[in-house]
């Protein structure tokens, strides 16, 4: 019996390891479409911060701004908790540091982008730590954006900033605001939109080595934005759904969270910019868990209509588009396609800002880089031809 188990197991792993799948072919010819790394990173690399020709500029500065759902319950040490949030300045100089403490995760990962070229930071655990770009810019000022990859159970916290003081490489030792962008557009999502596996060349894996590939930045919400030039809030959980969900909360019920459970205090909106759009896509799991539960909600409609409603309670003057596809449950699922198609029927017939979008493009995994593209560029198209003006800076 042994001998024949071992047989089995052996001949499950050739199996696998021919059958499994390999998305390196799409990924290498979309990613550099999208997002181009730089060799050099940010590294805690020994520099000296108590060095005179150094300025430190404290995460409360008026002139950083800050983009998403962020904890400033103590403003010098705002909590990033969402993928997709920003921090956003401009700086003269020739060094750049960014001090984080507390990382909860190993896995958490950002995008820098400092005068529109990208170097990623992986976040060390624990303590308080200085990273710095591992290269010297040229005098003069730059633009600097710090985008968070990962999804929000990574929280990392954000102390400040080191650049060039005053004098030292004609720098002036001090940051001022970037320039908003017009619009801005929030996500309600799964782990679709929060770009989950989007960069992971073999089968799906939540595996530690394997987080790097979780990316929000090339996922379909921060490739939109961009192609818009528009604002980014991401407020998506992989997992979750409308009545059914992985998690021990469900999104439809905690959105108003400060974190993303529904033990976290409510978020003070008045902290955040309004939305002039929200995007909806959920559902996926409602189908996917359908079968552990004993079949599709039968509440479905009505608690996606309900979510609706308290969506445009908090923002009435905002679009709102109920957006569904990515993955396999929109072609599979008559209930899922319906429910929706009814909540959007019955409340666009008195709010003519209610809007539903289905996005052609879909995998049977967690659609990757590709995938997102194509998802981007229709909802792109979509939002022009029925929300913006025609010069596609304004709010129609």
């Amino acid at each position: 019996m042994k001998i024949k188990s071992s047989i089995f197991i052996l001949l499950a792993l050739i199996a696998s390891s021919i059958f499994a799948t390999d998305y390196s072919e799409k990924i290498n010819k979309t990613l550099p479409q999208i997002q181009v790394l730089e060799k050099e990173t940010f590294t805690v690399n020994g520099q000296d911060i108590d060095d005179e020709t150094l300025a430190f500029i404290s995460a409360d500065d008026k002139n950083i701004y800050y983009t998403g759902r962020v904890d400033f319950k103590n403003p010098s040490e705002p909590i990033l908790i969402w993928e997709g949030t920003q921090i956003q300045f401009n700086f003269s100089g020739t060094r750049l540091g960014l001090r984080f403490k507390n990382s909860n995760s190993q896995t958490s990962y950002y995008n820098v982008i400092v005068d529109g070229k990208i170097y990623l930071l992986h976040m060390e655990t624990g303590g308080e730590y200085d990273y710095f770009l591992d290269k010297k810019l040229d005098s003069g000022d730059h633009t600097c954006t710090v985008f968070k990859r990962n999804e929000a159970g990574m929280l990392d916290t954000f102390v400040g900033i080191d650049v060039d003081s005053k004098g030292y490489k004609k720098a002036t030792g001090v940051i001022t605001m970037p320039e908003l962008l017009p619009i801005k557009i929030e996500f309600y999502g799964d782990s679709i939109t929060a770009g989950v596996c989007d960069e992971t060349v073999g089968d799906d894996s939540y595996e530690q080595d394997k987080m790097v590939t979780h990316n929000c930045y090339t996922s379909y919400p921060a490739i939109a934005c961009r192609m818009l030039n528009a604002e980014l809030a991401d407020y998506a959980v992989g997992g979750t759904g409308v009545c059914y969900s992985w998690n021990p909360f469900i999104i439809t019920d905690s959105w108003k969270k400060t974190y993303s459970g529904n033990l976290s205090r409510d978020f003070d909106f008045t902290t955040a910019r309004t939305p002039d759009i929200v995007v909806i896509n959920l559902g996926q799991n409602d189908f996917g868990l359908q079968d552990q539960k004993g079949g599709f909600p039968k509440n479905f409609q009505q608690k996606y209509t309900a979510f609706l409603k308290e969506i445009r309670a908090q923002y009435p003057d905002a679009w709102i588009i109920c957006a569904t596809g990515g993955m396999s449950a929109i072609k599979s699922s008559r209930e899922l396609a319906s429910g929706i198609l009814n909540s959007v029927k019955e409340l666009s017939a008195t709010d003519t800002k209610i809007l539903q979008f289905t996005y052609r493009a879909f995998t049977y995994s967690h659609p990757r880089v590709d995938t997102h593209l194509l998802m981007a560029q229709q909802l792109v198209k979509f939002i022009q031809a029925n929300v913006l003006t025609e010069d596609s800076t304004t709010i129609r």
